[in-house]
């Protein structure tokens, strides 16, 4: 069976985020795990709060998933901040993870933001100092990781 990973924020309505991930990859047949990035306060109208988990967290959900089932794919969403997308590029390249989607979501459906300035500009940077045209290549370039297997840009909605 496939199995893939999804590196996502949680969505309590169950509209978006990880739940949205499963229901998607588990209609597929695609055996799928979780490393949650936060936890969010949402429904259709909104968003009333956001729980980030801490990096440390993130790496021992991470180092969890790949010391037992190696996932044929990974998938990430919403990271809110730097410090959780460099534990993600760090794990990914420890891991010599392949077949990589990066879906950056940084607003909401409802136009919260999820991400912060800081991550934007993550998002941006590359340790190599190459100038690059988008931020969904950025985070895997900055860490010297293979660019995605395919990638989404979001623009408004």
């Amino acid at each position: 069976m496939f199995t893939a990973l999804t590196i996502a924020g949680s969505d309590s309505s169950g509209g978006a985020g990880i739940q949205a991930d499963i229901k998607t990859m588990t209609a597929n047949r695609v055996y799928t795990m979780s490393a949650i990035t936060a936890l969010t306060a949402q429904n259709t109208t909104g968003v009333t709060d956001i729980m980030e988990v801490t990096p440390k967290f993130l790496a021992e959900q991470l180092d969890s998933i790949f010391t037992d089932i190696n996932p044929d794919a990974i998938k990430t969403g919403m990271v809110s901040s730097s410090e959780l997308i460099e534990t993600i590029a760090d794990k990914l390249t420890e891991y010599h993870a392949k077949n990589i989607v990066v879906d950056p979501v940084m607003v909401a459906t409802s136009g919260a933001r999820l991400i912060s300035e800081e991550a934007i500009g993550t998002f941006h940077s590359s340790k190599s100092g190459q100038s690059l045209n988008t931020s969904t290549s950025a985070l895997l370039k900055s860490v010297s990781i293979p660019l995605p297997a395919s990638w989404t840009v979001r623009r408004g909605f």
